[in-house]
């Protein structure tokens, strides 16, 4: 290893030797470190170029010499790499400098004689930068390890109180919601010990917060949404009132060992409050969080509309009301015509530009495609993500610059998008907003009634969505939605909820819900098949993304990963035939198909099975936790008909 290699080792060792985001305190003063080591590299180069200003006759002589130098610096620096224990350099790299310079020297003496001279001056010159460089090392590594020493307790203690106090607070809630058994208490320690395997106690902490503090302030939490749903342990301490057990929801799906990535906890709360929320955030971690910004890009209409203006296309007061109307017309005839180079999402500005229409365009309209050529896909104006917060350990100007989004309140957000702070180890939590959160804070309120689960389980509740009279109820109210209900014989929650799965584009066009329905009412769905017991919730359809893992680890005998590779890959049906996928693919189905077969399959039922869990999968915990939603919902509806309906329209 060169010493510039171990330099850059170092600067590694130091970007990352910081604490928790959540901590208190840094391990050790970076900024000092990064400028030693910069002083460093700036010196040390020019001690060793001193060897090469001899002369041009004696330059053999010389390479041999740096050949021996070189094993000198290098035999210092393994010295120093021995004493790195995962991640602490001690004390050692100075007390052990005088040994490292004598076994230079011992070196050096076995250098021939016809070079020894040049070796020498080598060889002090080398010295000389060592002694220096482990003697300022040896003053500023005491004085950091002693603050690292210091603030790797502090990190401990940390980790150790945030796991004592999730611990509590599982305890304390599952006793609360009368769940407090083996069943959830050994799923709670399953899930904890990914959680803790990950450092992701403080995550989950912070999120429990700004939940809690919502609540408390009086403003409307979500029940949940997204992958957490699948998390008991969320359930447990607050953040969501979805049952993962009663529902049956898998937790790998939101978080396991494997991905390293940090969990996505989204929480709903009421649209007209959420910033006090955001606000909420920023001020407890003052100093340390952020609004997070977003960026406004160009595309083919906002920056044809744009150049128009200033190309002889204006459709202001300016020009007559004839002149705007022609230029309207134009500027709508240039907008097709550049979409006619769109493919696959992506336009083709070389062909477009090639065009010879383009060349009359630009003669006839002061280069208006040359412009839009050089434009297009650019930054428009700088906003702020509505929902995102970015929170670090230390100064959030450490990460990002800031930026004053608003002179008048003096609001602030940050200079990265969420996908440039994520790559930089800054946390992400983002607080959505959902009118229909207003909706049923007030219906609690009016009614002095908070819906139980055993409530939305009610005949009257399920009747009336069999029925289709899902007027006024969140997800269910158009044409779509009902025809689905009724089609199904909606009988029970678990019906509801796939319904919130079926009534999206991809299923309705596959006409998955026919098949749902056929299923369930003819009864002539085979029940004996290896894979049916993972689908029997839905009557044999593969509708949620929890069953195609299931069926890809236990039928297919695919291995986790690969199964949740799969849903990463069918996110969008272009993966399939991306050549960075294909190979992927393939593997998965020659390894699905010989699991299949091990299992009994025929050709035809794997082929049928393969290309089911390819084409369409939902996630059940987001079904799950937006279905309750609806069946709280019909429940005020059936029983406080006066109070939902004022809440309705007061919020239409």
């Amino acid at each position: 290893m060169e010493i510039f290699t171990l330099l850059e080792t170092l600067e590694d060792l130091l970007e990352n030797s910081r604490s928790l985001p959540f901590s208190s305190k840094g391990l050790v003063d970076k900024e000092e470190m990064l400028d030693l080591i910069k002083e460093i590299r700036i010196k040390l180069p020019d001690e060793l170029k001193q060897a090469k200003w001899v002369k041009e006759e004696r330059q053999r002589i010389l390479v041999e010499a740096q050949k021996e130098a070189d094993g000198i610096v290098k035999e210092a620096e393994n010295r120093i790499i021995a004493m790195i224990d995962e991640h602490e350099i001690t004390r050692k790299a100075y007390e052990q400098k005088a040994e490292i310079i004598e076994t230079a020297n011992e070196m050096s003496r076995e250098i021939s004689q016809g070079t020894k001279e040049y070796a020498n001056n080598l060889l002090n010159s080398t010295e000389k930068v060592l002694n220096e460089t482990l003697n300022k090392l040896g003053t500023n590594m005491t004085e950091a390890l002693n603050l690292m020493q210091i603030s790797l307790e502090d990190t401990i203690k940390t980790i150790q109180n945030s796991r004592k106090e999730l611990q509590r607070l599982i305890v304390k809630g599952l006793k609360q919601k009368g769940k407090y058994n083996k069943t959830y208490l050994s799923r709670c320690k399953k899930e904890l010990e990914v959680i803790s395997y990950h450092g992701f106690e403080d995550y989950f902490l912070i999120v429990r917060d700004y939940v809690i503090w919502a609540k408390n302030n009086g403003i409307a939490v979500g029940g949940g949404r997204g992958s957490v749903c699948n998390c008991l342990i969320a359930y447990a301490i607050g953040i969501t009132n979805v049952d993962s057990i009663k529902y049956k929801l898998d937790f790998n799906r939101f978080m396991r060992k494997e991905k390293k990535t940090l969990p996505d906890i989204d929480c709903d709360f009421e649209t007209s409050r959420r910033q006090e929320v955001i606000d909420y955030v920023i001020k407890k971690y003052k100093g340390k969080a952020i609004q997070i910004c977003s960026y406004g890009m160009y595309d083919i209409d906002n920056l044809v509309n744009d150049l128009a203006g200033v190309c002889g296309l204006k459709t202001t007061k300016e020009v007559d009301e004839y002149e705007a109307s022609e230029n309207k017309r134009t500027i709508a005839e240039i907008k097709a015509y550049i979409r006619s180079y769109v493919f696959d999402d992506e336009l083709n500005m070389k062909a477009l530009l090639q065009d010879m229409r383009t060349q009359v365009l630009n003669d006839r309209y002061d280069n208006i495609i040359k412009h839009f050529s050089k434009m297009y896909g650019k930054i428009k104006y700088l906003g702020k993500h509505a929902a995102g917060v970015a929170v670090v350990g230390t100064d959030i100007s450490n990460y990002t610059c800031i930026i004053m989004r608003d002179r008048k309140t003096g609001a602030l957000s940050s200079c990265y998008d969420k996908d440039d702070l994520e790559h930089i180890n800054c946390v992400k939590f983002d607080m959505l907003g959902l009118k229909t959160e207003s909706e049923m804070r007030e219906l609690e309120h009016l009614t002095n009634h908070i819906v139980t689960d055993e409530e939305i389980e009610d005949t009257l509740v399920l009747g009336a969505f069999r029925n289709g009279h899902t007027d006024g109820i969140f997800q269910m109210e158009k044409s779509t939605p009902k025809k689905i209900l009724s089609m199904i014989h909606c009988d029970c929650v678990e019906d509801v909820i796939a319904v919130n799965a079926l009534n999206r584009p991809a299923p309705l066009q596959l006409k998955m819900h026919e098949t749902y329905a056929y299923n369930k009412l003819s009864g002539k769905v085979d029940t004996t098949t290896p894979y049916y017991k993972y689908t029997k919730e839905t009557y044999g359809t593969m509708l949620y993304q929890e069953q195609t893992t299931e069926v890809a680890q236990k039928v297919g005998h695919l291995t986790e990963q690969q199964s949740f590779d799969m849903l990463k890959i069918m996110k969008k049906q272009e993966n399939l035939t991306k050549p960075e996928y294909v190979p992927i693919i393939e593997q998965m189905k020659k390894d699905f198909y010989k699991g299949c077969k091990s299992e009994g399959l025929t050709k035809e039922q794997t082929d049928s099975i393969w290309a089911s869990m390819l084409i369409y999968g939902f996630n059940k915990g987001h079904s799950t936790g937006y279905a309750l939603i609806s069946l709280q919902q019909m429940f005020y509806k059936i029983y406080y008909p006066t109070e939902f309906w004022y809440v309705k329209i007061k919020y239409a």
